[in-house]
């Protein structure tokens, strides 16, 4: 382990270069694959570490890299902070397939507008033993470019901070991204993403897969519909453009959320929210609250959650789901107004089929063809 002080020159620190304004411990040092500390102070400094190391830019424009995997499968962490000014970092990890070592890789842009990427491979060794890759983008101050990913397995989280910011998701998908402040641009790629534009007029595309645009950190209630493409009002969120979105996360407030023509889940979280879903096989949930659901065209799935709540199943066979329920429920299809079914004073309008919670519960059908499921796990194990 060696520990690399930079002064205020511009400055290479590198395992085969170190200037010599830089001060070494021990001197004559060089960067390795132990756990070294590097710090480039002023000026605008030239930074490649490895795959245990603790990297800063300091002030300046600096360019910061730590791309080595490590044959040796005993795992990498990579802390690298670019300080103020506009910087270029890159960083990426993995591992051999016989490993049991795990990847972590943290990245802080700090001041300026920095361009930041990450990418980490991890390892399943069979369905006992996972180790994914870790790997933490954060852009700081500024106009930030962003982009990381993962392959095999990997939990990826890009976070824009404060500016305007880009952030662009990279191999397998399944990252969660959040804008922070600012007009930010988000394009999500492959996998089941995450997405979350936080206070300005964002751009959210989730790219392939199923993924949520997610509202739980609005201030205030939002009005959200998967069927615009364009710009609107969220109300609570800003003008937001959602494209590639199938899913929706609402606030702790009263939403009003809604679907498209494919299969969606909207789920309001909290508040008295208002759910309806477009023409697919769609999946409400209401959340605390006393909440409107509106299945309309398609086979739908809606669960209120507590409170007192209106679940209007429309066209389709449709299903009352009582699984967030914490004791049993008892409910009859055979009710047409408000029932106390234990969960809540709940309406039943257009359902035909009824799903118990993971208690002991009464559920009863009416004069049509009704499913009748006594538990949650029993269809959902």
């Amino acid at each position: 382990m060696a520990t690399f002080v930079g002064s205020d020159a511009n400055e290479t620190i590198t395992p085969s270069n170190v200037s010599t304004t830089v001060t070494r411990t021990p001197p004559g040092s060089l960067p390795s694959t132990a756990a070294d500390s590097i710090d480039g102070g002023g000026g605008n400094d030239t930074i490649v570490g490895g795959f245990a190391d603790t990297l800063l830019g300091g002030s300046g424009n600096d360019s910061i890299q730590a791309n080595d995997g490590n044959s040796s499968g005993y795992g990498i962490d990579i802390s690298i902070s670019g300080g103020d000014g506009s910087d270029t970092i890159v960083a990426s990890g993995s591992l051999p397939s016989n490993s049991f070592g795990t990847i972590n890789i943290n990245i802080s842009g700090g001041g300026g507008n920095d361009s930041m990427s990450g990418f980490v491979v991890g390892q399943i060794q069979s369905p006992d033993y996972l180790f994914p890759g870790q790997l933490s983008i954060r852009g700081g101050d500024g106009n930030d470019t962003i982009a990381g990913g993962y392959s095999v397995a990997g939990n990826v989280s890009l976070f824009g901070d404060g500016g305007n910011d880009s952030l662009t998701g990279q191999g397998s998908g399944g990252e969660t991204f959040d804008g922070g402040t600012g007009n930010d641009t988000i394009l999500g790629l492959e996998g089941a993403d995450v997405l979350i534009g936080g206070v300005g007029n964002d751009s959210l595309d989730g790219g392939d897969g199923f993924d949520f645009a997610d509202y739980q950190a609005s201030g205030g209630a939002v009005s959200v519909s998967l069927a615009l493409t364009t710009a609107q009002n969220t109300q609570g969120a800003g003008i937001d453009t959602l494209i590639r979105i199938e899913g929706v996360n609402g606030s702790a407030y009263n939403d009003t959320l809604s679907g498209d023509a494919g299969a969606n889940v909207l789920n309001g979280v909290a508040g008295n929210d208002s759910l309806t879903g477009g023409s697919g096989a769609d999946t409400l949930l209401g959340g605390a609250g006393d909440d409107s659901l509106n299945g309309g065209d398609g086979n739908d799935l809606l669960d209120g959650g507590a409170g007192n709540d209106v679940l209007n199943g429309g066209a389709g066979v449709d299903t009352a789901i009582y699984a967030s329920a914490t004791a049993g429920v008892s409910v009859s299809l055979a009710i047409a107004g408000a029932q106390n079914t234990g969960n809540g004073l709940d309406t039943l309008i257009s359902i035909e089929n009824l799903t118990g919670s993971d208690f002991d519960d009464t559920l009863i059908g009416n004069a049509g063809n009704n499913v009748l499921h006594g538990r949650w796990r029993a269809r959902f194990p």
